[in-house]
């Protein structure tokens, strides 16, 4: 996992989540970005909003049912199915 801060084009090993309060909060003009690594997938996650974080795919990336059940073995572990939020103190 890498945690991409685009204010200071600095990158850390885990979410920072006070920095993505911040700018939901509007006291930051940009937010950040983490990648995510499950075996050979690579999840990009923008965090737009407390309504709204993105998790591009690149489906080239997919080459097996195995990578698909990653994948979904990802999404389900770490995010709650009822209210959908990121699951970030793992």
């Amino acid at each position: 996992m890498s945690f991409h801060i685009y204010e200071t084009e600095t990158t850390k090993d885990k979410i920072d989540f006070s920095i993505i309060l911040e700018y939901w909060m509007g006291k930051k003009d940009s937010s950040a970005m983490a990648t995510v690594y499950v075996d050979n997938i690579v999840i990009k996650a923008y965090f737009f909003d407390d309504q709204e974080i993105e998790n591009d795919i690149t489906p080239t990336e997919f080459n097996s049912i195995d990578d698909h059940k990653r994948l979904m073995k990802f999404m389900t572990d770490n995010f709650d199915q009822k209210r959908t939020t990121l699951q970030l103190n793992k």
